[in-house]
């Protein structure tokens, strides 16, 4: 389209990276994707402690509009393709449901 507009990239060295381990929820609500991440953190062992603990935390929260979920989602996806043709990645084959007659 001609009337498109032309956006520089600025790169903001500033803003700090964002570690989490998992996703503890997803939502649509119509109008935007927002997306919770957590981070695991475990508590110091202590003697005798029959079994480890530790807490989850919100690492971060993303709403994200449907044009930057699909972006992503085609990103992720190119990148987990490539990963499995190098054998980084294997995929998991689903767990039979059990309900054969």
């Amino acid at each position: 389209m001609p009337n498109e507009p032309k956006f520089q990239y600025i790169d903001r060295p500033e803003i700090s990276e964002t570690f989490c381990d998992g996703i503890r929820s997803l939502v649509f609500d119509g109008q935007t994707f927002r997306i919770e991440l957590k981070v695991t953190r475990m508590s110091e062992a202590t003697p005798g402690q029959q079994q480890p603990s530790g807490a989850q935390y919100t690492a971060c929260r993303l709403a994200l509009p449907p044009s930057a979920a699909i972006e992503l989602a085609a990103k992720l996806s190119g990148v987990l393709k490539v990963m499995k043709e190098r054998g980084v990645l294997k995929e998991i084959p689903p767990k039979p449901t059990g309900g054969s007659k």
